[in-house]
């Protein structure tokens, strides 16, 4: 059986938490777990060509996915280019140091060790000055350093987009805004929990002070109490205040969630519309066959009926008929020429 949910389009969801914890100076196993976990790397996309931009030229939707992958494998590059360089450099320094022994030896008079030395000798010096000179370690090291920044400027640029686009059958989601409202509309709630809890604490303070005015046989409600009064006052001032803006924030992510889910809907339909075109081009050909089969009619027969009957053939359809000859000698099948299927005269 047929799994439904085969057809429906492949789904990549960003994760901006995982993505925003990416930096500049992180190990490049580090940038490849990360991108991995943020969905960056999930599918392919760093072949993409240049998409529309805005007006400061900066890369949009999907192009910006793509851009962050592409920077990630100039940063891979970047890297191994500088740790090849590394442990070149490592190894012509033991050899260095092996050349100091060789050296050694070479004083103390041992001919053969000397010549050995002598040629280790010019090769570190070669080794050493030609390939693994600190000039070119610093390139390598700041050719490194310009992938890091290019790399962490395209992640920064992508989680500053919020869009749900198809693209090769696949849909890549990323809502950076709708996270944001999330983390907001948290903020405010721990705020107010906060808020809360400090009323709480002025509520029980003030029945304190009243409790010990009155055993005092002072007035119930004296000026700390009206100041306990006046921050409750302020507190709820700021709470209200907050509240205002919950709901607005409420608000706006409801209409968030309800653009999103269209932009799923628009992106889905996309995507199968696009499988659908690729089925139909791939099973063209049968289908075609398929169809010409129901409809296929023996032209060979039918002449032959027809002259068995002695129906006369009409002139008006010549064209026709000469078309379906054609085809039908195409497919190897032998016609007889009008000429002959019409009725012959009676002597």
């Amino acid at each position: 059986m047929v799994d439904p949910l085969s057809a429906l389009p492949r789904r990549v969801v960003l994760d901006h938490e995982t993505l925003a914890s990416c930096a500049a100076n992180d190990p490049i196993e580090d940038w490849r777990r990360k991108l991995r976990n943020a969905g960056v790397l999930r599918e392919p996309l760093a072949h993409l060509g240049l998409g529309p931009s805005g007006g400061d030229g900066a890369k949009v939707s999907v192009e910006a996915w793509a851009e962050v992958q592409r920077r990630f494998y100039e940063l891979e590059r970047a890297d191994e280019a500088l740790e090849a360089i590394l442990g070149w450099s490592e190894l012509a320094w033991a050899h260095r140091k092996a050349l100091g022994v060789i050296a050694a030896a070479t004083l103390i008079g041992i001919q053969m060790i000397g010549q050995v030395a002598i040629l280790f000798g010019i090769l570190g010096v070669l080794i050493g000055a030609l390939m693994f000179s600190p000039r070119r370690r610093g390139r390598a090291r700041r050719r490194r350093e310009k992938a890091a920044e290019s790399l962490i400027a395209a992640v920064q640029h992508l989680m500053s987009q919020s869009f749900i686009e198809s693209n090769d059958g696949v849909i890549f989601e990323a809502a950076p805004h709708r996270a944001f409202l999330v983390r907001r509309i948290d903020d405010l709630r721990l705020e107010r929990a906060g808020l809360e809890a400090r009323q709480s604490e002025l509520v029980h303070l003030r029945a304190q002070l009243i409790r010990a005015n009155e055993a005092l046989g002072l007035p119930p409600e004296d000026g700390e109490v009206r100041a306990v009064d006046e921050e409750r006052g302020r507190l709820d001032a700021r709470d209200a205040g907050l509240i205002s803006l919950e709901q607005r924030l409420e608000r706006q992510l409801e209409d968030f969630n309800r653009a999103l889910e269209r932009l799923r809907l628009l992106a889905t339909r996309e995507a199968l519309s696009r499988k659908v075109g690729e089925l139909l081009e791939e099973r063209r050909g049968d289908a075609a066959l398929r169809a010409a089969a129901e409809i296929e009619v023996d032209v060979v027969a039918i002449y032959a009926e027809m002259s068995r009957l002695g129906v006369r053939l009409s002139d008006a359809d010549l064209s026709l008929r000469a078309a379906l000859e054609a085809e039908a000698a195409a497919r190897g099948q032998s016609t007889r020429l009008i000429a002959e299927t019409k009725p012959k005269p009676e002597p």
